[in-house]
């Protein structure tokens, strides 16, 4: 039974402009006296930005078309491996955040559905279906707090979602600011149609 598993991710994201305001007074200067009587001041006013997003490339999955035999179980990883499937194409690579602001930031994630709601199928004979999701470091040290979902989980549907990393860096450190997000799919083999979901990032900055 043929059977077409199409992921598409799509990440909300808050931004919050900066703006930059410089105000420069500076006191009228009189002729040169040989010691400092006058002052200049300069002051700049740098804002917070909060700009977390998925990153474009790494932000969304798609296995195509493909199928899994009647009464058996197929399995798709964002690693480039799939099991006990034929046709769907390979995803190598997981889905990527990065913190684009120049604050820290928490990082919640949730899905609009259930395994059951997205991918269907299972019976007494076959598992039911799974959508789990896992979460790591894609820069080492990137989350400089714990990481909520360090191994394969069930994804969490709804609002606020899941806590995946307290304390994610933000651009000042580009080599430490980006997790990456590997998912699982389990899929009995009477599932059937087109599958879409998606995922939503809730982001707020560390003071």
């Amino acid at each position: 039974m043929n059977s077409s598993q199409v992921l598409t991710l799509v990440a909300v994201f808050a931004i919050a402009l900066a703006a930059f305001n410089l105000i420069i007074t500076m006191d009228k200067v009189g002729k040169l006296t040989g010691y400092a009587g006058q002052y200049g001041n300069a002051t700049l006013v740098v804002e917070q930005t909060i700009n977390v997003s998925f990153v474009v490339g790494n932000d969304s999955a798609n296995w195509s078309t493909g199928s899994v035999n009647p009464g058996t179980y197929g399995v798709l990883w964002t690693n480039g491996t799939n099991l006990g499937v034929t046709g769907f194409q390979p995803v190598i690579y997981p889905l990527k955040i990065e913190n684009y602001g120049n604050v820290n930031a928490t990082i919640n994630l949730s899905s609009n559905a259930t395994a059951a709601q997205f991918i269907g199928g299972g019976n007494v004979q076959l598992p039911n279906p799974f959508f789990r999701w896992r979460i790591t470091n894609s820069e080492p040290s990137s989350c400089g707090g714990v990481l909520g979902v360090p191994t394969y989980t069930d994804v969490t549907v709804g609002s606020p979602g899941i806590r995946v990393c307290n304390n994610l860096s933000h651009i000042g450190y580009p080599t430490r600011n980006t997790l990456a997000v590997d998912l699982e799919i389990g899929i009995p083999g009477n599932a059937q149609g087109g599958k879409a979901v998606l995922l939503t990032l809730y982001v707020a900055s560390i003071e």
